[in-house]
């Protein structure tokens, strides 16, 4: 895993700065955790939270409705969470280079998903 010398963020303010984006890139930002106060984003359509130390990710991130894209990569992921299934709009999710041993069934019932990045993990 590759980091950057980015300026650690306080993640609860900038989301709450950030409410009414559509697209956030909070990668490579040596994360540990995403708040469920994520799920305040109903706007979202890309979230990039690749390239952290995420080991997974909130169940809240199933309430972002609008959510196309969702990237994951090169994280310590190794569970994710049921909810993911209720992004009906989400067409490409990248889950490669993380530590999942096998895909779990509810990335299989995701209506709307085109492209799947999952290479790279145990």
């Amino acid at each position: 895993m590759t980091r950057s010398n980015r300026m650690p963020i306080n993640i609860h303010e900038y989301l709450r700065k950030n409410v009414k984006s559509t697209n956030l890139k909070l990668y490579n930002l040596g994360l540990i955790s995403v708040p469920p106060d994520i799920k305040t984003l109903a706007q979202l359509e890309e979230l990039d939270l690749s390239s952290n130390f995420l080991k997974t990710i909130p169940a809240e991130i199933g309430e972002l409705k609008k959510l196309r894209r969702l990237l994951l990569r090169d994280n310590l992921i190794d569970y994710l969470p049921r909810q993911i299934a209720n992004l009906n709009h989400l067409q490409e999710i990248g889950l490669g280079k993380n530590q999942l041993t096998k895909l779990p069934p509810c990335v299989f019932e995701m209506q709307g998903l085109e492209v799947l990045h999952a290479d790279e993990n145990n």
